[in-house]
Protein backbone atom coordinates (compact mmCIF):
# COMPACT_ATOMS: atom_id res chain seq x y z
CA UNK A 1 0.00 0.00 0.00
CA UNK A 2 1.55 3.28 -1.08
CA UNK A 3 1.86 6.48 0.87
CA UNK A 4 -0.43 8.33 -1.54
CA UNK A 5 -3.43 6.25 -0.45
CA UNK A 6 -3.04 7.67 3.05
CA UNK A 7 -2.44 11.23 1.94
CA UNK A 8 -5.87 12.47 0.95
CA UNK A 9 -7.92 15.36 2.23
CA UNK A 10 -9.91 12.87 4.31
CA UNK A 11 -6.65 11.43 5.60
CA UNK A 12 -5.60 14.82 6.88
CA UNK A 13 -8.75 15.01 9.01
CA UNK A 14 -7.90 11.75 10.78
CA UNK A 15 -6.08 11.66 14.13
CA UNK A 16 -2.76 13.45 14.32
CA UNK A 17 -0.67 10.25 13.94
CA UNK A 18 -1.32 7.21 11.80
CA UNK A 19 0.68 4.20 10.67
CA UNK A 20 1.89 3.59 7.14
CA UNK A 21 3.47 0.83 5.12
CA UNK A 22 5.65 1.73 2.16
CA UNK A 23 7.53 -0.40 -0.36
CA UNK A 24 11.17 0.68 -0.46
CA UNK A 25 13.34 0.57 -3.56
CA UNK A 26 15.13 -2.59 -2.41
CA UNK A 27 11.85 -4.51 -2.10
CA UNK A 28 11.65 -4.33 1.70
CA UNK A 29 8.47 -3.13 3.37
CA UNK A 30 9.01 -0.07 5.54
CA UNK A 31 6.56 0.65 8.35
CA UNK A 32 6.37 3.68 10.55
CA UNK A 33 4.26 6.51 11.83
CA UNK A 34 3.29 9.70 10.01
CA UNK A 35 2.23 12.97 11.54
CA UNK A 36 -0.32 15.15 9.82
CA UNK A 37 2.42 17.63 8.88
CA UNK A 38 4.54 14.98 7.18
CA UNK A 39 1.50 13.68 5.34
CA UNK A 40 0.74 17.17 4.04
CA UNK A 41 4.35 17.65 2.91
CA UNK A 42 4.24 14.33 1.07
CA UNK A 43 0.97 15.33 -0.64
CA UNK A 44 2.48 18.67 -1.66
CA UNK A 45 5.52 16.92 -3.18
CA UNK A 46 3.29 14.60 -5.20
CA UNK A 47 1.01 17.40 -6.44
CA UNK A 48 3.57 20.15 -6.98
CA UNK A 49 2.39 20.92 -10.53
CA UNK A 50 -1.21 21.37 -9.40
CA UNK A 51 -0.12 23.71 -6.62
CA UNK A 52 1.96 25.78 -9.07
CA UNK A 53 -0.99 26.10 -11.44
CA UNK A 54 -3.20 27.23 -8.55
CA UNK A 55 -0.63 29.79 -7.42
CA UNK A 56 -0.30 31.05 -11.00
CA UNK A 57 -4.05 31.50 -11.33
CA UNK A 58 -4.25 33.40 -8.03
CA UNK A 59 -1.33 35.62 -9.11
CA UNK A 60 -2.91 36.29 -12.53
CA UNK A 61 -6.26 37.24 -10.98
CA UNK A 62 -4.46 39.63 -8.63
CA UNK A 63 -2.57 41.30 -11.49
CA UNK A 64 -5.74 41.62 -13.57
CA UNK A 65 -7.55 43.17 -10.61
CA UNK A 66 -4.68 45.62 -10.03
CA UNK A 67 -4.70 46.69 -13.70
CA UNK A 68 -8.49 47.12 -13.60
CA UNK A 69 -8.28 49.36 -10.52
CA UNK A 70 -5.50 51.46 -12.10
CA UNK A 71 -7.53 51.96 -15.28
CA UNK A 72 -10.60 52.97 -13.25
CA UNK A 73 -8.51 55.51 -11.30
CA UNK A 74 -7.08 56.96 -14.52
CA UNK A 75 -10.57 57.28 -16.00
CA UNK A 76 -11.82 59.03 -12.86
CA UNK A 77 -8.89 61.45 -12.98
CA UNK A 78 -9.56 62.12 -16.67
CA UNK A 79 -13.24 62.89 -15.93
CA UNK A 80 -12.32 65.30 -13.11
CA UNK A 81 -9.92 67.25 -15.35
CA UNK A 82 -12.79 68.47 -17.57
Amino acid sequence: MGVSSFVTLKGLLRPVRFNFEKQKGNGKLETGEYTRRLAMLEWMKEHQGLLLIGAGVIFAVGVINLVRVCIEKMLLLAENDD
